[in-house]
């Protein structure tokens, strides 16, 4: 007669559906696990380079015009931009507080547009 069983069909734990054993499929899900780190470091290595772009090109835009404590900023803001060392890994130590009144004076005088 007929049968209604199905014919045995193998478990896909350990030997997976396309017979790989189960040491290729932890291989295969952490370099899955990798590429998706990968690809969200990739992505926000983007997004970041894309606000550092803007942020010199503002400076840029404002370069010639800027006069005292604003030209002063955007020289050194271009400064770091354009420096060939790395960042150091923390903020550095301010030896004169003066400097952070000068920004804070740059920026509360400045017409940033936005770079609209």
């Amino acid at each position: 007669g007929y049968s209604t069983l199905s014919p045995a069909i193998p478990p896909q734990g350990a030997a997976g559906l396309f017979g790989e054993s189960f040491q290729e499929s932890q291989v295969r899900a952490e370099r899955d696990s990798l590429q998706s780190a990968v690809n969200e470091l990739v992505s926000e290595r983007d997004y970041y380079y894309g606000r550092l772009r803007a942020v010199e090109e503002a400076c840029q835009k404002r370069e010639d015009a800027a006069e005292g404590a604003e030209a002063a900023l955007l020289k050194e803001v271009l400064t770091v931009m354009y420096s060939d060392e790395a960042a150091p890994a923390g903020p550095a130590p301010d030896p004169d507080p003066a400097p952070a009144a000068s920004l804070e004076a740059a920026l509360s005088h400045a017409s940033w547009d936005g770079g609209a």
